[in-house]
């Protein structure tokens, strides 16, 4: 599917916030256990654009995970500002398989505590549009 090309165009962009150790595939979730500050990429209710092949948009959310016992809340909330900071309102990243032509901030959660992966979890929801080269 879709996924792949935009994990791997925003995976760096996602890195490069300093905290964050590690960054997957919301499906592949399991692996950034052991890590104290991690994101995953999900994009939900992917679509086709009918009147042009190759271009869709979808829903992406970027959720931040953060171990940390006295401060996880407060260090995801800080992970959901910088994430919301750095693709906010991007145009035009571009790779050797895609193009994205917009991402725009939608909304954010606050962080929660999930027992079942012990961590604090947020999630910050962009709305992006991308065409495939």
């Amino acid at each position: 599917m879709q996924i792949l090309p935009v994990f791997n165009i925003l995976k760096p962009e996602i890195k490069s916030i300093s905290l964050i150790e590690k960054v997957d595939l919301y499906s592949r979730k399991d692996n950034i256990r052991g890590y104290n500050y991690a994101s995953t990429i999900e994009l939900d209710e992917v679509r086709e654009d009918k009147n042009n092949t190759n271009h869709f948009e979808a829903l992406l959310n970027i959720h931040n995970y953060s171990t940390d016992n006295d401060n996880g809340d407060l260090r995801v909330d800080q992970l959901n500002g910088e994430i919301y900071g750095l693709l906010k309102e991007r145009r035009n990243i571009v790779d050797s398989k895609i193009i994205i032509d917009l991402i725009k901030y939608t909304s954010r959660l606050k962080p929660t505590f999930k027992r079942e992966i012990d961590s604090w979890v947020g999630i910050v929801t962009f709305y992006i549009k991308w065409r495939v080269i």
